[in-house]
């Protein structure tokens, strides 16, 4: 049904999709915003409950369709470590090794920049007592991995934010491949810093 909806988007000049920025985070193209507003108004959807678009993805996903959310509302299976108001950590049914947590806000959340400060410090506060105890447990940790992939091109493939949490040891099989040759030089690591730090002054 969403699939059959999206290509039935028309433009329509002149219309005001300014208030449509302040909850779907990376929306690019007037299609897309008449899309998410006809969608919205057709499905009967608030605003929490509506159709995402992260990072100007045109992958439409719903609460409906998260397993995240399932295993919140106890609708799916999950070998359950911790949970509180806010956040759950469970066992990942695709671990690097045995002992691979993921850690999760309970609110449908598609991506990073979605995240409240509040709900991120405590999610990372969450992760590192996961990776303590991880080293205190029997399993094999010799080290510990957090890894978290925030939209598509980072090969996030569950669009409800999830940081992992696994153990690391000598000889297991988890890589991570690069060009680790690249030295760029002072200057184009100052130019860089300097564009960040400008993008990080416009949303304070």
């Amino acid at each position: 049904m969403v699939e059959q909806y999206l290509f039935q988007m028309v433009p329509i000049p002149g219309r005001d999709f300014s208030f449509v920025h302040g909850w779907l985070p990376g929306l690019c193209s007037l299609r897309e915003q008449i899309f998410l507003e006809n969608y919205q108004q057709k499905m009967g959807f608030d605003k929490e409950k509506a159709v995402w678009l992260a990072q100007g993805k045109r992958r439409i996903k719903c609460m409906e369709d998260c397993v995240f959310c399932d295993i919140v509302a106890g609708k799916a299976s999950a070998s359950m470590v911790y949970e509180d108001e806010t956040v759950c950590s469970f066992l990942t049914i695709g671990p690097v090794n045995p002992g691979h947590l993921l850690v999760i806000p309970k609110q449908h959340k598609p991506s990073l920049s979605d995240l409240d400060e509040e709900t991120g410090m405590h999610l990372f506060k969450i992760t590192m007592q996961m990776a303590k105890a991880l080293r205190h447990s029997d399993l094999q940790c010799e080290g510990v991995n957090l890894f978290l992939a925030d939209g598509e091109a980072a090969f996030q493939d569950v669009f409800h934010v999830h940081m992992h949490v696994f153990p690391r040891f000598q000889g297991d099989q988890f890589k991570v491949d690069a060009n680790w040759e690249i030295k760029p030089s002072r200057q184009e690591l100052d130019e860089i810093a300097e564009r960040i730090r400008h993008a990080q002054e416009l949303r304070t």
